[in-house]
């Protein structure tokens, strides 16, 4: 499968991390003990396939955003990291319908990046998702709003420069690469003096340090087994600023920016990554697991509620996103 991601984005939550009553080293949903208020408060929701969704007016808060994941904050720590991360990619999808339905009745191009509140409504309203610089801006900032230090960084995919976001957190001394844009299925430990090494269910990581770029960077390169492309992209670890990391992502919006032309969805069910991509076809849900891989074939003029089913993800917005390049490829307008 080839998902790789391109510029999405977000914005920082600021929201209040909680106490949760939740069994040690659980995922499931857990009720709150006391909440620190930082904004409005969200009604909490869990996204429906089809056309059907459930409203969430104001911006979701720390709570909301962990019960829709169905997961306890806990205290800091690798084990807390990787339940995070697992909750994530297994309720978030890496997808671009969002992005291609926004741009497309958005004319100023500040206006159109979804930054992190919208990204989090937008998932317990609709089961939406975005492409890597949203999704782990929006991670970031939950992760930050919960007790975690670390950065944003951004990085090349083999010629193409500046194109994909990951996270660098640390923990205990240690940095932790974390993307769930990928997503990588789990924090892989960065360390400049040696190569590391991670299994997965799917695919097994390895960050290899690569020497420096010219402004003294530290440069890796992040790789999986088991995958006709073993090199995922280039991390180089210097943090990225807010401001300029929001600037790189507005720019991913305009002409130049990526997966604007195709509708993929990419989403972790169970022990399978299931894949959907409207640039293929026959269209078809590809699915890869541990030892076999396979793909479900999509019947005529069923490619919305196909893919809604499958990774509950809101039918409406998946039919308008392939309605606007099917628009497009018609009338043929400039990319931008």
């Amino acid at each position: 499968y080839s998902y790789q991601t391109g510029p999405a984005q977000a914005e920082r939550g600021g929201v209040a991390a909680l106490q949760y009553a939740a069994c040690p080293g659980t995922c499931r949903a857990a009720e709150p003990v006391s909440r620190a208020e930082d904004g409005l408060r969200a009604a909490l929701g869990v996204p429906c396939a089809g056309r059907r969704r459930r409203r969430v007016k104001n911006p979701p808060s720390t709570a909301g955003i962990l019960a829709y994941l169905g997961c306890s904050p806990g205290t800091p720590g690798i084990r807390s990291l990787n339940r995070l991360v697992q909750a994530f990619i297994r309720k978030v999808p890496w997808e671009s319908a969002f992005r291609i339905a926004k741009r497309a009745v958005t004319p100023d191009l500040a206006q159109r990046p979804r930054w992190p509140d919208e990204f989090w409504r937008d998932a317990i309203q609709s089961g939406g998702g975005g492409t890597c610089f949203e999704n782990n801006y929006a991670f970031f900032c939950l992760l930050r709003s919960l007790g975690y230090t670390g950065y944003l960084t951004v990085n090349d995919m083999g010629e193409q420069r500046g194109c994909h976001a990951a996270i660098v957190i640390l923990l205990d001394g240690r940095k932790y690469l974390v993307d769930v844009g990928i997503p990588l299925l789990t924090a892989l430990p960065v360390d400049p003096g040696r190569a590391t090494r991670r299994s997965t269910w799917l695919h097994g990581y390895t960050v290899q340090p690569d020497g420096a770029r010219q402004d003294g960077a530290d440069r890796y390169q992040v790789l999986r087994s088991r995958h006709p492309k073993p090199n995922i992209y280039t991390l180089f670890d210097t943090p990225v600023s807010e401001p300029d990391y929001r600037r790189v992502v507005e720019q991913d919006y305009g002409e130049a920016g990526l997966f604007l032309d195709k509708v993929i969805v990419v989403k972790v069910i169970g022990e399978r990554l299931w894949r959907f991509s409207s640039a293929e076809q026959p269209y078809c849900l590809e699915w890869f697991g541990k030892a076999e891989r396979g793909s479900e074939p999509i019947p005529t003029g069923q490619v919305a509620s196909a893919v809604a089913n499958r990774v509950l993800m809101d039918e409406v917005k998946i039919e308008e996103a392939i309605g606007i390049l099917k628009s497009s490829m018609t009338s043929s307008p400039p990319r931008g």
